[in-house]
């Protein structure tokens, strides 16, 4: 390591005249910045997709009301890397496509299979409409997923339920 001014001033001439010398030094300072920004790893947009969510409550912004949803393993939402999703809303199930934006905006656009009524009281339209709306959404820093409706009137909770195949 150089130390004095004239040693240090010849090894920045040597080290920017010598191409192989430049390319050490960009491929030191990618890595580092890989090591230094490591702990937010695994916190984008992929590691959210090819997960089954399920849609474990949803809270009412405007009142503060939070609503459980009863058996979340039969209301579940699953993002794919080529932007469609597939789900269950009771005994519903449905397909369809979503984007997402650099900016956390998010817009889904469900195709249901033929509905059928799931009988009793059920959360089945609920939960497809709330994700029809859908305005933003992602991992918060701890790893869970949510959705806010349009307006942020809604914000839904799901849990990892596990990765898909």
């Amino acid at each position: 390591m150089p130390t004095s001014r004239k040693n240090l001033s010849t090894w920045k001439v040597d080290c920017l005249a010598n191409p192989r010398t430049l390319i050490l030094l960009a491929v030191r300072v990618f890595l580092l910045g890989l090591i230094m920004t490591g702990c937010s790893v695994g916190r984008g947009r992929d590691s959210w997709q090819n997960v089954t969510w399920e849609w474990i409550n949803f809270t009412v912004q405007g009142s503060g009301k939070t609503i459980t949803v009863p058996d979340p393993e039969n209301f579940y939402i699953i993002f794919t890397s080529n932007g469609t999703i597939s789900g269950h809303a009771d005994c519903n199930t449905f397909t369809g496509t979503y984007k997402f934006s650099n900016d956390g905006s998010m817009s889904i656009n469900l195709i249901p299979d033929p509905l059928s009524t799931c009988g009793g009281e059920t959360l089945d339209l609920k939960f497809m409409n709330l994700l029809n709306d859908t305005a933003a959404g992602g991992l918060d820093s701890s790893g869970e997923f949510s959705i806010d409706t349009a307006g942020f009137f809604e914000r839904l909770f799901f849990r990892n339920g596990g990765a898909t195949d």
